[in-house]
C-alpha cells in the first residue's frame, strides 16, 4: 500500500488530536513532527509510536520540516499567524498544505495563497471539520431536495466559553491570548461559515459581496481575570468584543448571519439556523418546520429532524460509525477527505478559494468593527470563476 507521507507541523492540543488520528490510518507515514516547543513534539511523536508502531522525526523549525524528502503534504496546526506562511512555502514545494481554521491578519495574504496555487498549481486544503457535521450535512440535504423552498438567511455562530482557553490558564502560550489582547474581529469565521457557504454555493455558483460587523464592549474577560487573584493578566486591556455579529450579503441576495460569542458565561451552541419560503430548521430544538407539514400554532417538535434520516441521510453518514475520532467523528471525516484527496491527486472539497474567502472574513470585520459597522466590500477570490463552477460542493453529493 503506497502510503500518503505527512509532516504535522504544530504540537498543541489541536495538532496532538489531528497527529493521532493520521496515525490511525493505514496509508498514512507521518515522517516529521515540529514544533518550536520541542517537549511537546516529543509527547506526540510518543503518541505515533504507541499507535502505529513508528517514530517521526521530530524539529522545531518549520522551514526544515518542509525539507523532508518525499513529503506529499503537511497538516498546518501551529498558531494561527503562520497556517498562510506555511501552506504558501508547502505549495511552493509542490507539497499539499492541510491548514488548520482560525483568522487570517490580512486579505493580501488570502491573495497569496490564490496566486500560489494559481502559479503552482498545488491545491490546499481547509480542515475546517464543521461542514461534515451530520445534522449540518442531513440539512443540507434537506434544502437540496427543495424541502425549505429558496434560501433567504442562514445563521451560525461559535459561542463557546473559552475564556480558560483565551485567559492562558492551563497554557500561556495558548494561540488565542494575544488575539483577545489585541484584535476585535470575528476571528473563528470558517466554524459557522462553513455549513452555510456549502448551503448556499459560495464560490459554486454565489458568492459573498460584503459584509457588516459590529462588536460589542470587551468586559468578560477582564472580569474573569480579576476573579482570579495573581492571574498573569491582571490589569490588561483587552480588544477583542465578548459578542461579535457580522451579516454577509451574497451575490443572489441571500444573507448569513455569524455571531462570535466565547467570553461569556454560556453553554456550548452554533445556533444553526436555517429560513426558506417554505420552511425552515432550528439547530436550537434541532426543528425541521416545513409549510403544509407541520402547524405553526402547534407544539414545537423538538429533534424532529432525526424522523427525516431515513430518507435524506448524506452517504457519508450512512456508512460511518464513529469511534471517538474527535468532535463526535467529524475530525475524521476531514482528514480522510484530506488525505484521499492527495493520494487520488484529486482537488480536496474546501479548496483554496474558499480556504482564502473564508479567513478573509476576519480581517475584514475587523475593518468593518473599526469603522461603525460600515459595510466593506469582499474580494472575489475566483476572479469571476464563481459562476462557471460547478454549483454542488463536494461533501453534499
Amino acid at each position: 500500500m503506497k502510503k500518503v507521507r505527512l509532516s504535522v507541523i504544530g504540537a498543541g492540543s489541536r495538532g496532538t488530536g489531528l497527529t493521532k488520528i493520521l496515525a490511525r490510518m493505514p496509508d498514512v507515514e507521518i515522517v516529521n513532527i515540529c514544533d518550536i516547543m520541542e517537549d511537546r513534539a516529543l509527547k506526540s511523536r510518543e503518541n505515533v509510536r504507541e499507535i502505529a508502531g513508528y517514530q517521526p522525526a521530530v524539529l522545531t523549525d518549520w522551514h526544515e520540516a518542509l525539507e523532508a524528502p518525499g513529503l506529499d503534504g503537511v497538516i498546518a496546526a501551529t498558531p494561527w499567524f503562520l497556517h498562510i506562511p506555511v501552506s504558501v512555502a508547502a505549495m511552493k514545494k509542490g507539497i499539499r498544505p492541510g491548514s488548520e481554521v482560525g483568522a487570517a491578519f490580512d486579505v493580501n495574504d488570502c491573495w497569496k495563497l490564490i496566486d500560489t496555487y494559481e502559479e503552482t498549481g498545488v491545491p490546499a486544503m481547509l480542515l475546517e471539520n464543521r461542514c461534515w457535521n451530520r445534522d449540518a450535512l442531513l440539512v443540507a440535504a434537506l434544502a437540496k431536495a427543495g424541502l425549505f423552498g429558496e434560501i433567504v438567511s442562514c445563521t451560525m455562530g461559535y459561542m463557546h466559553d473559552l475564556r480558560h482557553q483565551v485567559g492562558g490558564d492551563g497554557d500561556p502560550n495558548h494561540g488565542r491570548v494575544k488575539e483577545y489582547l489585541h484584535r476585535n474581529c470575528n476571528n473563528y469565521a470558517t466554524h459557522p461559515l462553513g455549513p452555510c457557504a456549502h448551503l448556499l454555493g459560495v464560490n459554486r455558483g454565489n458568492r459573498i459581496t460584503s459584509l457588516v460587523a459590529v462588536a460589542s464592549k470587551a468586559r468578560g474577560m477582564a472580569d474573569y481575570v480579576a476573579r482570579h487573584p495573581g492571574h498573569p493578566l491582571t490589569g490588561c486591556t483587552w480588544e477583542q468584543g465578548d459578542i461579535t455579529t457580522v451579516i454577509l450579503t451574497l451575490a443572489h441576495g441571500e444573507t448569513i448571519h455569524l455571531t462570535l460569542d466565547t467570553t461569556l458565561p454560556r453553554r456550548y451552541s452554533h445556533g444553526y439556523f436555517v429560513h426558506g419560503t417554505r420552511g425552515m430548521f432550528n439547530g436550537e430544538t434541532r426543528e425541521v418546520f416545513i409549510e403544509g407539514m407541520h402547524d405553526e400554532s402547534g407544539p414545537i417538535a423538538y429533534n424532529n429532524l432525526d424522523g427525516f434520516r431515513d430518507e435524506y441521510e448524506c452517504e457519508l453518514w450512512k456508512h460511518y460509525n464513529p469511534d471517538e475520532e474527535g468532535h463526535g467523528g467529524i475530525d475524521y471525516l476531514c482528514l480522510r477527505a484530506y488525505v484521499d484527496s492527495v493520494k487520488n491527486h484529486t482537488e480536496p472539497p474546501i479548496d483554496v478559494y474558499d480556504m482564502a474567502t473564508w479567513k478573509s472574513i476576519s480581517p475584514l470585520s475587523e475593518q468593518s468593527i473599526a469603522h461603525g459597522g460600515m459595510p466593506v466590500a469582499v474580494p472575489d477570490f475566483t476572479r469571476g470563476m464563481w459562476m462557471r463552477r460547478e454549483n454542488v460542493h463536494p461533501t453534499l453529493r
